[in-house]
């Protein structure tokens, strides 16, 4: 399964950085907790965007969810197809913490970075 994500990351086309400014995806990166709908997942910057990552997957490169920065704490979710979709959100407290990440309407909270 290691191989097949790096295989994936070798492959994939870097996305080009929002025109207000490059976006610090390593703020974004670390463990979230979608419980009870799924397993934990890890988001990781990848090829100038992030990647959202079930590790406990069969075959977690193939079900990887790229996310092209927009700036503003916000990212297009996009299909391995080119389409653009919806909007995956992150959520800062009052120190500019990333708290949760937002995707349909919910919540999922972020557990710990990924050192």
């Amino acid at each position: 399964r290691l191989g097949g994500l790096l295989a994936a990351r070798l492959g994939a086309n870097s996305f080009e950085q929002p025109k207000g400014g490059a976006v610090n995806l390593a703020e974004y990166a670390g463990f979230y907790d979608p419980a009870p709908w799924d397993r934990e997942t890890v988001v990781v910057p990848w090829a100038g965007g992030l990647a959202v990552v079930t590790a406990s997957d069969s075959d977690p490169a193939d079900n990887l969810t790229r996310l092209k920065p927009l700036g503003g704490d916000q990212f297009r979710v996009m299909h391995k197809s080119g389409e653009e979709r919806d909007i995956v959100s992150f959520i800062r407290d009052s120190d500019s913490n990333i708290t949760h990440m937002s995707r349909y309407g919910q919540f999922t909270p972020f557990k710990r970075p990924l050192d």
